[in-house]
């Protein structure tokens, strides 16, 4: 159900879910109902986002049943809540061109060492 959002609008709520969970673990690990993280979200697209959040490694998950999780910020998220937005779009770009350049290198190298094979047989 998460797939339903926008880009733009899924990075703004997991922002503001980040910056809840921020202020209700208080730095550790902490148990916590549905009701308590958002407002006016269905529990399934909550739990969708905790669990891409985790995937992110940006919070830690340690449990998730029945509206009620333990989570806990980890230092990926407490940064990512500090770092301006475009901040982090910056970042992101900077790895895509970094791979766009390996990618190209690789196939040249690998087309030249072809070549080279190709033309000695």
């Amino acid at each position: 159900m998460a797939a339903a959002f926008p880009a733009q609008t899924k990075g703004k709520m997991n922002m503001q879910l980040l910056s809840r969970i921020s202020s209700l673990c208080g730095g550790g690990c902490a148990v916590v109902e549905a009701a308590e993280l958002s407002s006016g979200l269905p529990r399934e697209t909550l739990k969708a986002q905790l669990l891409s959040l985790a995937a992110e490694g940006v919070i830690s998950l340690s449990y998730a049943e029945d509206g009620v999780f333990c989570l806990a910020l980890t230092e990926k998220g407490k940064e990512a809540l500090s770092a301006p937005a475009g901040e982090q779009r910056k970042r992101g770009a900077g790895r895509a061109a970094l791979l766009a350049l390996a990618a190209f290198l690789g196939g040249f190298l690998g087309a030249m060492a072809a070549a080279l094979l190709g033309g000695a047989a």
